[in-house]
């Protein structure tokens, strides 16, 4: 299955979350950026590296050269702000499951509004007590910055 260009689906992505009353711009977040408190409230880390944007971008181009198709989602929001993920199956099993053809893009029937920890020590202390005393399947199931750069072969990228 043939993707669009990185650019030609990052514009189809944001006129989706226009048509969906978000702001065009995303978050890009992993599963480091999040954690899930309470009654399911997210927090995120504030700001997020500007590395996930290219992360996003290198996954991407795994898709398109693997032929794999690629998810593009909304994981939660602060205002109008979607703060989304992506995802690349690992198989033809794990694509059928989860519906992946080609660009899917998707925003659950209620977007939980989440909320920022900023930086410095004060910050990380509030993200690392948020602590993730709750399941939650799609954070379960949401890359990690590890697991991309692995499958980029790379160690770190920079902006």
């Amino acid at each position: 299955m043939m993707l669009p260009t990185f650019e030609d689906a990052l514009r189809s992505f944001g006129d989706f979350l226009v048509s969906q009353n978000f702001d065009r711009d995303v978050g890009w977040v992993f599963k480091e950026d999040v954690t899930v408190r309470g009654r399911g409230t997210p927090w995120l880390r504030a700001p997020l590296p500007a590395e996930n944007a290219l992360l996003v971008r290198g996954l991407y181009d795994v898709a398109a050269r693997q032929g794999s198709g690629i998810e593009l989602s909304v994981y939660c929001k602060v205002g109008r702000l979607a703060y989304c993920s992506a995802f690349v199956p690992r198989d033809e099993e794990e694509a059928a499951n989860r519906m992946v053809r080609g660009l899917k893009m998707t925003v659950p029937t209620r977007v939980r509004e989440a909320r920022l920890c900023g930086q410095g020590l004060g910050a990380g202390l509030r993200f690392v007590l948020a602590g993730r005393v709750r399941s939650d399947w799609v954070l379960d199931e949401m890359h990690s910055r590890q697991e991309i750069r692995a499958k980029l072969g790379v160690n770190g990228l920079r902006a």
